[in-house]
């Protein structure tokens, strides 16, 4: 499993011109462009993370630039945020076109691999890469796999 870097969070934008669909979320606690966040009990967004509990494993989509604060790239505890639940993400970098991406071992990461059924741990595909620099955000309706 490879985790997937962003080396530039200023360039992960929405391609709403393409069809992304951008809801406004408040964050539950500090985020950055390009993470992946799933929504807590009071619906605010925090990070996505396979191994924790069922919820926080529902990746929901990708933090991208607004409709807030487009000059910025990390948002604190409490700001209004943009995060693409469906359609295409730009800005990452050395993506495999066609293959999934899953949620991290790392609290709002992507990762190249679904854990093992074996690891404990919750399956999440998130989307898949278009081309080598744009998700296309689909996570899979139902909840998480796995984790016993």
């Amino acid at each position: 499993m490879t985790a997937v870097t962003v080396s530039d969070r200023t360039t992960i934008r929405a391609q709403i011109e393409k069809g992304a669909l951008v809801y406004p979320y408040t964050a539950a606690e500090d985020v950055d462009r390009g993470e992946v966040v799933s929504l807590d009990s009071s619906a605010e967004a925090t990070l996505a993370d396979r191994n924790s509990t069922a919820a926080v494993a529902r990746g929901i989509g990708i933090v991208v630039d607004g409709p807030f604060d487009q000059s910025s790239y990390t948002y604190a505890d409490g700001a209004r945020i943009g995060v693409c639940v469906f359609g295409p993400v730009t800005g990452f970098s050395s993506l495999t076109p066609g293959m999934w991406y899953y949620l991290s071992q790392t609290a709002g990461a992507l990762d190249t691999a679904a854990p093992a059924e074996s690891s404990n741990e919750y399956k999440r595909a998130v989307g898949y890469a278009l081309d080598t620099t744009t998700i296309f955000v689909l996570p899979i309706p139902g909840d998480a796999e796995y984790k016993s």
